[in-house]
């Protein structure tokens, strides 16, 4: 006889439990003071960031300072710094520009793939001195990118409207942890601004070694697109015109590289909910003293007029 008593005790003790809740939550989600957060900021680190390429030309490397993370305006350049690569043969010396803190090989002259490139920098003691140091290796290129087409950009079977896409033709590497990356120009302009971010990054894997958008991948995986326009206004792409001028570059970059640039692809902005759990990835040295990235790459290039 009591069994109905006790499961309606117990029920309205969970009714209020619930209303309970209910209220906490609006109580708290409905606040409307603003919250000031205050990071803990540690010491300025140097900021590096350069590279040698296959490109017959004088190379860069920028030294900087980081900044606090609500600090505005431009990095505090480092001058004066002694800089040289050493690629196990030859002593790569970088002398500063007329910009402070941008620093270029003294001779233009071309990185050699398949060999390995030690970055050494010193600081003048008046910059807190220093040795720092990294290391990167150059992986060979395609031999070259036969062709690129720019038509309707097809998923699956499917063919998207206003949307175009770019598709090269080209003979893969076939080793499947090769990185490519992917940077397209329009009339000599990089669609929405020049900035590391700015490229798409590729890894072929499992079917490496074989003809880009040739009729094996094409069977296999249909066809790749490395890029895509619109046709219209599209907010989110870049409005391709008849008879523009269109570039694609394809490096082939370290895979730690590839990774530097997802770790910046993820940490924009400055709201302090929103980054990665984790710092962006360097292989600058001392750990824990410099943030950036020194990288060798490999460049082919190809241009077509739509």
């Amino acid at each position: 006889m009591n069994k109905p008593t006790y499961y309606k005790s117990i029920i309205s003790a969970r009714m209020i439990g619930f209303f309970a809740l209910i209220a906490i939550m609006i109580a708290t989600t409905s606040c409307t003071e603003k919250m000031q957060i205050t990071p803990q900021e540690g010491p300025q680190l140097l900021g590096v960031y350069g590279s040698i390429t296959d490109e017959f030309k004088k190379h860069e490397i920028t030294l900087s300072r980081t900044m606090d993370f609500y600090g505005s305006g431009d990095p505090d350049m480092i001058s004066d710094a002694t800089v040289y690569a050493y690629d196990g043969t030859d002593t790569i010396w970088f002398e500063e520009t007329d910009e402070n803190g941008v620093y270029e090989t003294v001779n233009e002259m071309a990185g050699t793939p398949n060999r390995t490139y030690y970055l050494s920098i010193d600081l003048p003691e008046y910059e807190g001195g220093g040795h720092y140091y990294a290391q990167t290796t150059m992986h060979p290129n395609v031999e070259c990118i036969d062709s690129i087409r720019i038509k309707t950009y097809k998923m699956a079977s499917v063919e998207l409207e206003n949307i175009l896409g770019l598709y090269p033709y080209f003979q893969s590497l076939p080793d499947p942890n090769t990185y490519y990356m992917v940077k397209v120009f329009v009339n000599d302009s990089v669609p929405g601004g020049e900035r590391i971010t700015n490229c798409a990054i590729e890894t072929l894997g499992g079917i490496a070694g074989v003809y880009v958008n040739g009729p094996l991948m094409v069977a296999y995986t249909g066809e790749y697109p490395v890029w895509s326009f619109s046709t219209d206004n599209n907010d989110t792409l870049y409005c391709l015109h008849h008879c523009d001028t269109v570039k694609m570059e394809l490096w082939v970059i370290p895979p730690a590289y590839a990774g530097y640039i997802s770790d910046i692809s993820s940490s924009n902005g400055s709201n302090p909910m929103m980054g990665t759990p984790s710092n962006v990835r360097t292989n600058i040295g001392p750990d824990g003293k410099a943030v950036g990235y020194f990288f060798a790459a490999t460049k082919r290039e190809i241009t077509t007029i739509y």
